[in-house]
């Protein structure tokens, strides 16, 4: 028997057997740990990741925010264009119907309500025939009036009223 002062004595054969239950414990532990590790390390690249694209995302937002803002901006230009266009437009033909009346001495009759193309070809004819010459010519009739003989104007000008339905 030992006494109280007496070391205790363990067997060695007793020490192995813990020490080798310790360390297939421990690296048991220690393959848990790693497996964990990798999971975690998984999940960290996969936040890591969807941080980026969520940055990413919110750069292409704001970006496309302020392409957007410009879009609007440029659809409200065209509209005023497009209004200044149609005003711009109606402006030019009522002073081309002037300056055919005017340098013509045509009826505004005669101009009013065509297009474009058609006060084109009026004067394209007009061209050809000249401004009009004043009227009341004296041909020296015996009724004592004056006669207005028709010239290749008034003939030209007449065949246009009809083609133009005036």
């Amino acid at each position: 028997m030992t006494t109280p002062d007496e070391p205790k004595m363990v067997r060695e054969s007793d020490l192995l057997a813990v020490k080798v239950g310790l360390t297939k414990e421990l690296d048991g532990l220690k393959s848990q740990l790693e497996s964990a590790l990798q999971k975690a390390d998984t999940h960290y690249q996969e936040l890591l990741g969807e941080r980026a694209s969520k940055e990413a995302v919110q750069t292409q937002l704001g970006e496309l925010q302020g392409i957007h803002t410009q879009l609007e901006e440029t659809k409200t230009q065209l509209e005023a264009l497009k209004s200044k266009s149609v005003q711009d437009s109606e402006r030019l033909l009522t002073l081309h119907r002037q300056m055919l009346v005017t340098t013509y001495g045509i009826g505004k009759e005669l101009v009013e309500g065509k297009s474009q193309q058609e006060l084109a070809s009026l004067e394209e004819a007009l061209k050809i025939v000249g401004p009009r010459k004043g009227s009341g010519i004296d041909t020296g009739a015996s009724s004592g009036g004056t006669a207005i003989p028709l010239t290749p104007r008034d003939k030209i000008t007449a065949g246009l009223a009809k083609k133009f339905n005036i």
